[in-house]
């Protein structure tokens, strides 16, 4: 495998005409240098061990490695590979060997690098958590009975993928590596794939727009095809943890039940007698609400900032709020949660066949 790299400094991006390798300059100028196609053999060899599982069959490790250089390419300035090539070069791939240590930490930073990067370009990285959830499971002893507590998962993510203010990546692979405890992985790729528009567009909106509570009303109503202009103009004051003072909750959230709340819920014809509807709404609130939960730990803003900024911000004050933008507000950090969050509400719709 050719590691001959292109030496321009022009591109953020560049990808050997000729290699599958392929260089990352970070905003640090420090060059990140990842064999995409290294990673998708160790890939296909470790889904071809998965044994016991439901639901894997002949097609299930080119399926998953596709989505991963599908999702991976994101960040790069040109796709070098058609999928035919791609599927010829994994024809060809060694059977499985052991890897090391050194090895398997080299693949964990490589695909932590490159979710880091898909986040703040606004993709969201799903079958690069689902990876990174792979390879922490086969080191964990996948064929034994030796396997990570899952109250113990979090601190073991960030321990290996080095990932510290980025919440959601971290829950998103300790999901799948809870899915892989269960040995039943059952993947509806039509859903994922809404998801990852969802989270594009929560991401772009609140990027351009700014407003948590209104950009996730903006986003999901865009996607769904509905204008709600009264309830959006009424999220107005539900920014910034409300009132843009950071002790109330995320507009994320606020504007996710609200969005919810237009599907299921009590209605005003039927105020005395709609009970049904009312816990429907609820017990799909809950939902959102613990994803909240189970990522930041919290649904307050304030406490949310701490996760991914590593300190929280009343935005009262233009001082304050120039000091949260150089901070990457609306880079990668609040841009990220109505991203998330607005995955999350699709992926509840759907689930209860709205959407």
């Amino acid at each position: 495998m050719s590691t001959e790299i292109n030496n321009t400094t022009t591109k953020d991006v560049l990808v050997s005409r000729n290699s599958s390798v392929v260089v990352i300059n970070n905003d640090q100028h420090e060059d990140k240098v990842i064999d995409l196609m290294e990673i998708l053999q160790q890939s296909y060899n470790r889904i071809g061990m998965l044994k016991g599982f439901k639901n894997i069959h002949a097609d299930s490790s080119f399926n998953h490695i596709k989505n991963l250089f599908d999702e991976a390419s994101d960040i790069f300035e040109q796709k070098t590979k058609t999928i035919m090539d791609l599927h010829e070069r994994i024809n060809g791939f060694q059977s499985y060997q052991s890897s090391t240590d050194q090895d398997i930490a080299k693949a964990v930073g490589d695909l932590a690098f490159i979710a880091k990067q898909l986040r703040q370009k606004g993709h969201y990285p799903y079958f690069i958590s689902k990876e990174i959830a792979l390879i922490l499971y086969f080191r964990q002893g996948c064929l034994s009975e030796t396997k990570t507590k899952t109250s113990d998962l979090a601190e073991t993510i960030i321990t290996e993928s080095k990932l510290t203010l980025e919440p959601e990546i971290i829950q998103c692979i300790k999901v799948h590596y809870c899915k892989y405890i269960d040995r039943n992985y059952v993947e509806d790729i039509e859903r994922v794939w809404a998801m990852k528009a969802a989270y594009s567009e929560g991401f772009k909106t609140e990027r351009q727009y700014k407003g948590c509570a209104q950009c996730m009303l903006y986003a999901l109503s865009k996607l769904a095809g509905k204008e709600m202009r009264d309830i959006f103009r009424a999220a107005s004051g539900f920014s910034g943890g409300m009132a843009i003072s950071g002790d109330g909750v995320c507009g994320g959230y606020s504007g996710g039940l609200m969005f919810m709340g237009t599907y299921a819920g009590r209605r005003w014809d039927l105020i005395a007698n709609d009970k049904e509807e009312q816990y429907k709404s609820y017990e799909m609130a809950q939902r959102l609400h613990d994803k909240f939960i189970d990522t930041y730990g919290s649904v307050i803003c304030s406490d949310i900032h701490e996760k991914v900024f590593g300190i929280a911000y009343c935005l009262r004050t233009k001082e304050v709020r120039d000091e949260f933008e150089k901070a990457g507000a609306h880079v990668d950090k609040c841009t990220s949660v109505i991203a998330n969050a607005a995955a999350w509400v699709t992926d509840i719709l759907i689930e209860e066949d709205i959407l």
